[in-house]
């Protein structure tokens, strides 16, 4: 490895490792195993997101194959022991509940006794009891919803959730570092913050840290063409950051740059978390060459101490059923049948749901394109208190469609074709109950930290 390979002097150089550990099946041939001939100061990989949806939170359910993870894992140590520095893992199994944060303790353990190695690991919790949110909620009343579709934080609502986990930020990470971790598997964090904890510990200034943090949070998606879970590295100074995709065919660009700032984003200019603002308003992005990209002038503000919470609670249990439909007739008449449907359905007590794919499943009354496929297939959700009662208003609902008139029918029933003879379980169906900001006296405290030997030595 040439000299120029190696971080400059001042350097703080993190590794991207992939934008959703345990995603797919890892191929670190393509551009891990070259990232790491970059020598990077540490390995950061986040593995979950509040975008999988609230029924693996609700669950504890792995949202990842358990066997896609540990090859994951396996190919992040091959880096620490490798090259001897820290592994930062965020939002554990998906969720960050505890039991996921357990679970990969537990690879961790396999995989350092398979090696004879052991691991000076911490373990941080993001899982929060009921009583700590309803005293959080009793101390600040005032804990905004972070979606529309959430009305103002209630105890009714922390009753009615399974699992809470709040979100770290980079507080906990870099102190964990600072204890002399070599991994870190943190529960439910800020994906921005698994950097942003890493440079500080290492001694960069929030700024460059919290721009590194939103630049790397998605890996190869901050270059183009747009490839998922490849690696990028970013070298961070005193005010800028520059990123380097490290697969062949990728190139950072202006725009793909600006595209990630944007990323999840209600304005371009402020990235908010725990305990500050990233102010992004004074940023300039320059493209050094034909793939490599700096980016400065980020300013890091303090704000007052605040945690996102999330909450998810069952909310009934769910049955659904496929149909497809290709009559014009039925078609052109779908809007008052399916309003029949709902009705009927609605009035047994259980709710419903109905989907058409082919017209506008997708944007539902956004869908700018008003013209209606040859065939649709009309997707039915029930949703009960039972899976009982799922099951007989799902039954309901497509017998319903089975039998329905319309003008110029020229049968007497049939006019849908079922994928299955009757419906599926879904099983149970969760909804969030908190996704709201919660004010707190601290950003470290919440999350229980064990410090731990995993695997062991030869």
């Amino acid at each position: 490895m040439s000299s120029a390979a190696r971080p400059a002097p001042g350097t703080i150089r993190l590794l991207s490792a992939t934008g959703g550990l345990g995603f797919t099946p890892p191929d670190p041939t393509r551009s891990f195993h070259r990232a790491l001939e970059r020598e990077p100061h540490a390995i950061i990989a986040d593995a979950g997101s509040a975008d999988i949806g609230p029924l693996f939170l609700g669950s504890d359910g792995a949202y990842n194959d358990p066997e896609w993870e540990k090859l994951d894992l396996a190919r992040l140590l091959d880096g620490v022991d490798r090259l001897g520095v820290p592994l930062v893992v965020g939002s554990c199994g998906g969720t960050g509940t505890d039991g996921a944060v357990r679970a990969f303790a537990a690879v961790v353990d396999e995989l350092g006794r398979a090696r004879g190695r052991s691991y000076r690991t911490a373990l941080l919790f993001s899982e929060q009891t009921r009583d700590w949110l309803h005293a959080a909620l009793d101390a600040s009343p005032a804990a905004p919803p972070l979606t529309p579709l959430l009305p103002e934080l209630s105890h009714e609502a922390i009753d009615a959730s399974d699992h809470l986990v709040a979100v770290m930020g980079a507080q906990p990470i870099a102190a964990a570092l600072e204890q002399g971790a070599e991994v870190v598997l943190a529960g439910r964090a800020c994906d921005d913050a698994l950097f942003a904890g890493a440079a500080i510990a290492l001694g960069a200034r929030p700024g460059p840290a919290y721009l590194a943090g939103k630049l790397l949070e998605n890996a190869s998606l901050v270059a183009e063409p747009f490839i998922l879970r490849e690696s990028v590295i970013a070298d961070l100074n005193e005010d800028q950051v520059v990123l380097e995709p490290i697969l062949p065919e990728q190139r950072c660009t202006r725009t793909s740059v600006a595209a990630q700032l944007m990323y999840e984003r209600a304005t371009p200019f402020d990235q908010a978390g725990p305990g500050g603002v990233l102010d992004l308003h004074g940023v300039a992005i320059e493209e050094l060459d034909k793939r490599r990209v700096a980016v400065r002038g980020a300013v890091y503000r303090e704000a007052p101490a605040a945690l996102k919470v999330e909450g998810a609670g069952i909310a009934g249990r769910r049955s659904l059923c496929i149909a497809g439909c290709r009559d014009p007739r039925m078609i052109a008449a779908l809007e008052p049948i399916l309003d029949e449907v709902c009705e009927r359905v609605e009035l047994t007590g259980a709710r419903i749901a109905v989907s058409v794919f082919g017209r506008d499943a997708v944007m539902g009354g956004l869908e700018p394109v008003k013209v209606t496929g040859h065939e649709v297939a009309i997707v039915v959700e029930t949703l009960a208190p039972t899976q009982e009662d799922a099951n007989r208003a799902c039954l309901l609902a497509k017998r319903l469609l089975f039998s329905a008139k319309f003008e110029g029918q020229k049968q007497t029933g049939g006019s849908i074709v079922s994928m299955i003879d009757e419906f599926l379980e879904a099983g149970r169906s969760y909804r969030w109950t908190v996704n709201h900001l919660v004010t707190v006296s601290s950003l470290v405290e919440p999350f229980v930290v064990e410090l731990r030997e995993l695997g062991r030595r030869s």
